[in-house]
């Protein structure tokens, strides 16, 4: 399989104000699914359901899996945010 490197600053890109994804609708039910995803095995864990991972681990993996995929995706599907280049 080969890796098409010019693919890397498109992808890029979308950091930029005023780009964004074609399909913003479709990342943002994804971002709303790994956010209640997160927060289900969270709550589970607090009502009592005794799941094979430690407190802080699964605390740690909730809030830095949710704080990077919320940021990378409102930058990535709003025109109004992003870096600006000037």
């Amino acid at each position: 399989m080969k890796f098409n490197f010019s693919a890397i600053p498109a992808a890029l890109d979308v950091f930029h104000a005023g780009k964004k994804l074609n399909n913003a609708a479709a990342w943002k039910n994804g971002q709303i699914l790994g956010n209640v995803l997160i927060a289900s095995i969270t709550l589970a864990r607090i009502l009592g359901l005794n799941l094979p991972i430690p407190d802080d681990m699964l605390m740690a993996f909730a809030g830095g899996a949710v704080a990077i995929a919320n940021g990378i995706l409102t930058v990535a599907t709003s025109s109004k945010v992003g870096l600006h280049t000037s």
